[in-house]
Parts: C-alpha cells; sequence; structure tokens
C-alpha cells in the first residue's frame, strides 16, 4: 500500500540522498517536471572519488605523501566539474593525455603524480595510479615502475 502522508507531495517523495557518506551536499535546486510531472530535486554536490583506498595504500608506503593526497580529495570533492576548463580553475597544473583520456595531477609539490580518468558528466574521479615523480617519468616513457 503507498499511503501519502499529508505533509508529503510526489515531489518530496523522490527526494533522496546519494548513498556516498563523504560527499558534500547543498540546498536542493528544483529541475524541470519529469514527463510525469514531477519534479525531481538535484541535491548532489561534488565529485565521486573511485577507489580512493589506491590512495590509502600510497600513502602508507610514502607517509609524506598523506596531507597533499588528502588535500587534493577534499578540493576534488567539493568541486563540480563540466570541462577540463573548468578543472583547471582549481588545478592550473593539472595535464591531460588526450590519446589515453587520462588527467595528471602534480600532487605535494610535484613530488608524486596521480593519474585519473574524468566521467565529467556523471562527476566522477578514476583513480588509475599514483607515483612519485621517477615513478612517472619511467611510466611515462612506456616502462613500467
Amino acid at each position: 500500500m503507498n499511503e501519502t502522508r499529508d505533509d508529503q507531495t510526489p515531489a518530496t517523495r523522490h527526494k533522496r540522498k546519494p548513498s556516498i557518506s563523504h560527499a558534500l551536499w547543498r540546498q536542493p535546486q528544483q529541475l524541470e517536471p519529469c514527463h510525469h510531472g514531477i519534479r525531481l530535486f538535484d541535491i548532489y554536490l561534488g565529485v565521486n572519488v573511485i577507489a580512493p583506498s589506491t590512495l590509502r595504500a600510497f600513502w602508507e608506503q610514502h607517509p609524506a605523501a598523506e596531507a597533499p593526497l588528502k588535500a587534493w580529495q577534499k578540493l576534488i570533492q567539493a568541486g563540480t566539474y563540466s570541462t577540463w576548463a573548468d578543472l583547471r580553475n582549481d588545478f592550473p597544473r593539472a595535464d591531460y593525455i588526450s590519446e589515453r583520456r587520462l588527467t595528471i595531477f602534480d600532487i605535494g609539490g610535484n613530488k608524486y603524480r596521480l593519474i585519473t580518468f574524468i566521467r565529467y558528466e556523471s562527476q566522477t574521479v578514476f583513480i588509475k595510479h599514483i607515483y612519485t615523480h621517477a615513478e612517472y617519468d619511467k611510466w611515462s616513457k612506456g616502462g613500467r615502475p
């Protein structure tokens, strides 16, 4: 049985927080009604980082990388980026390898390189690799660190 409380309109029944506990939230912004005439709400703000355990594993091996990686994660999750240009506003030293569709971040004063794949339409960053700068140089020349 679908019972509706008096204070629950069709629009508020659709209001859900995504299950990502580390995400940041803002006041809902109303979107255009769907084909049923129900207004849905866009309540998610920020970028979802896939595989943050990769960050933890790296800083366990390189303790000096922990603070800069946490700072990067906090900044990337707080932003919303629809294009490469938007990303460059917050990360001016980021590089893009077009043939591989990878975005490279300088971390910790260029001591570490974070290789990611970004899906702007879904606000998702996939962590591919993290290297020291020396390991990155070897990787970028076609070798394996």
